[in-house]
């Protein structure tokens, strides 16, 4: 799956960006739930996204888009190895 994050370049949350991610229904996946719970104080927030397995609970697109720049920058656009 690719997630759709569209505005405008110059706007508060960096820009539009493609990125792949998977989704999981919590309500569905017990083991997803758990996962949630231990990084929500005990809650089943969501969204509550993953990257590169650090857990951020309900992330604005700018935190999401930061950690994947800091921690997993291979998955953005145009990334060069």
């Amino acid at each position: 799956m690719r997630l759709w994050w569209g505005t405008s370049a110059d706007s508060e949350d960096g820009g539009a960006a493609w990125l792949r991610y998977t989704k999981v229904n919590i309500w569905e996946d017990p083991g997803a739930a758990a996962l949630v719970r231990s990084v929500a104080d005990g809650n089943e927030t969501v969204p509550t996204v993953t990257v590169a397995g650090r857990a951020m609970v309900n992330p604005s697109k700018r935190q999401v888009m930061e950690a994947v720049a800091k921690y997993a920058p291979h998955l953005l656009p145009g990334h060069v190895e």
